[in-house]
This record gives structure tokens, C-alpha cells and sequence, in this order.
């Protein structure tokens, strides 16, 4: 049997028991109370910005301006922007604003990548209708001199005694005028240009005459001048410039054709009022190059007025040209 004192010590026991129970409880109760007080007060971090994804936006935009390389640095850095935004849980914002900026820099690096070809092709027709230019000026310079110490321009070919044609160009004549004097002399005047007896002179390269669109050195050119009635080139009469009643700067002297010939033969264009003009100018430029009989040299384009160029064609036929 227990004693007295071993029932005493038994229910002590119990009840001290009962107590820690009882104090866990609530200290397990308190730290709920403690957890959920802590959820309710919390609030959510606010997200951080994305340095990347903004530069990138920026640069994407800008790259219409500065070029291929900004936008290909920008599209570098909105894929950045991207993987630190999405590797971050949440916590960096600025996805949206990165794959803006990407594909803004790779639309525009590859819209200004295509705009390359063609920008290069017009500087270089610019510079070659400048060349262009140039030409018609030393033409028109030389048609001057001629005709200020023989009193007439050139006429439309070389003729003999019986003002017959021998097969030369109005080019030939001009040759000691526009610094290929040393040619002229060595060409014998009275055989056509592709004799046994001019074909080694006449298919020298003349830098005044040549076509500037071909790559090789040759003896070709698109100047040609207009043979016919009232026109500076007219194979009946010696024409001077005071027979040029339309004004010298109303009055062509030649143009740059898209079709180019030996300069020594004389394949200039037949002209008779109303025809239907040739091409003029490179097929791909949409310009071409006329010389003037004051001189002067201009670049037009090939959508003028067929009634323009007829009015400038004559040297006296009255026409009103507006330009």
C-alpha cells in the first residue's frame, strides 16, 4: 500500500503537470495571437526600379537618331533588364519597359540597316550628278570659245569643202577647246571616227565627254546634243548666238542621255517638234544634267514637263518656259 506521503507527492506531481500543460497553452496561444497581429500589420516591400530596363527604353527610342548601334546596345540591355526583373520574385519591377526598349532598338537598328543602301546610292548620285554638272559647264564653255573666234557654234558633225558630213562628231571640233588640243591634231577631219586612221585617237578616254556610271575607261559618253530646225545644232545654217532669240539661258545645248555612244561619232538625237523625247539621265537616278547655251549647267528631274524641255530645245521658237 502508498503511504500518505507517496499519495501527497502523487497528486503534486499531477497537478504540477497540469500547470505546465495549462502555461504551454497559452504560451503556444500568445505566439498564434503574436503570428497573426505580425500578418495583419505587414505590408508587402515596394518593388525596386530597373536602371536597365529604363536605359534601355530610352536608347530604343533615341536609336532612330543615333543609329544601328544604340538600338542593338538597347536591345542588350532590355534583355538584361528582363532576366534581373524576372529573377527577382517581384521585387524589380520593369519587364514591360525592358521588352519595350529591346523592341524598339532591334525595329529601328534593322529599319535604319535597310535605309543604309539606299542612302548610299543617293549621296553617290548627288556627287556624280555634280560631276555631271561639271561636264556641261566645260561644254558650255567651250561651245563659248568656238563660237567667239569662228563666229558660229560647231554645227551637229565635221563637214568638208561640200559641207558634206564625214562621219565626225560636233565633239571633235571642240576637242582644242576643253584642253585635248594634241587629239584634235592627231584626228584626220576628213575620215568618219572609226577609220583605220581615227580609231586609235578616237577611242581615247576624254575625262570632259565620259560616262561617270560606267566603272571602266572608256571612249563613251551620254552627252548628246539636239540636231534639227530652230534648234542650237541645225544642219542647214551656221548658228551663232545672236540667232538665239529665246535667250541663251532658255536654250539647251545638250543633255545627259541614258544612252551612251562613242563622243567621236555623230549619234546625236534627231529632233522635229512634238516627237516623243528619249530617256534621259542613269536609269536608277531620278535626275539628269542639261548644259545651257549661256554656259550654265543644271540638274533636273526626270518628271519635267515634256513641254519644258520642247520649249528649251528651240532657240526661237517663242515657247513661255516655267520651270
Amino acid at each position: 500500500m502508498r503511504s500518505n506521503r507517496d499519495d501527497d507527492e502523487y497528486d503534486y506531481s499531477e497537478e504540477s503537470r497540469s500547470r505546465r500543460e495549462r502555461r504551454r497553452s497559452r504560451e503556444r496561444e500568445e505566439d498564434y495571437d503574436d503570428d497573426r497581429n505580425d500578418r495583419r500589420g505587414r505590408h508587402p516591400e515596394p518593388r525596386k526600379g530597373n536602371g536597365l530596363a529604363v536605359a534601355s527604353f530610352i536608347l530604343g527610342l533615341i536609336s532612330i537618331i543615333f543609329g544601328p548601334l544604340t538600338g542593338i546596345v538597347a536591345a542588350i540591355l532590355g534583355i538584361m533588364g528582363y532576366i534581373k526583373a524576372s529573377n527577382s520574385k517581384g521585387l524589380i519591377g520593369g519587364q514591360v519597359l525592358a521588352i519595350t526598349g529591346t523592341v524598339l532598338g532591334v525595329l529601328f537598328s534593322a529599319l535604319l540597316i535597310l535605309a543604309v543602301p539606299f542612302a548610299i546610292q543617293k549621296v553617290r548620285f548627288a556627287a556624280l550628278n555634280t560631276r555631271s554638272a561639271n561636264q556641261c559647264k566645260q561644254i558650255g564653255i567651250g561651245i563659248h570659245n568656238y563660237e567667239a573666234i569662228t563666229g558660229h557654234l560647231t554645227g551637229p558633225y565635221v563637214t568638208n569643202q561640200n559641207t558634206e558630213n564625214t562621219g565626225l562628231s560636233w565633239r571633235v571640233s571642240l576637242l582644242p577647246y576643253i584642253e585635248q588640243g594634241r587629239i584634235h591634231q592627231c584626228i584626220d577631219l576628213s575620215e568618219a571616227w572609226d577609220s583605220p586612221a581615227n580609231r586609235q585617237f578616237t577611242s581615247m578616254y576624254i575625262p570632259t565627254y565620259a560616262s561617270l556610271h560606267d566603272k571602266t575607261i572608256n571612249n563613251l559618253t551620254p552627252h548628246r546634243c539636239f540636231v534639227g530646225e530652230n534648234t542650237l545644232f541645225d544642219p542647214s545654217s551656221k548658228i551663232g548666238f545672236s540667232n538665239v532669240t529665246d535667250g541663251l539661258s532658255n536654250t539647251l545645248i545638250c543633255v545627259e542621255a541614258t544612252q551612251t555612244f562613242p563622243w567621236a561619232a555623230p549619234m546625236d538625237i534627231p529632233y522635229k517638234p512634238g516627237m516623243i523625247l528619249p530617256d534621259f539621265g542613269h536609269q536608277s537616278n531620278d535626275k539628269f544634267v542639261v548644259a545651257f547655251a549661256d554656259g550654265s549647267a543644271r540638274i533636273m528631274k526626270k518628271t519635267v514637263s515634256p513641254q519644258i524641255l520642247h520649249a528649251l530645245i528651240t532657240r526661237n521658237g517663242g515657247e513661255p518656259v516655267r520651270e
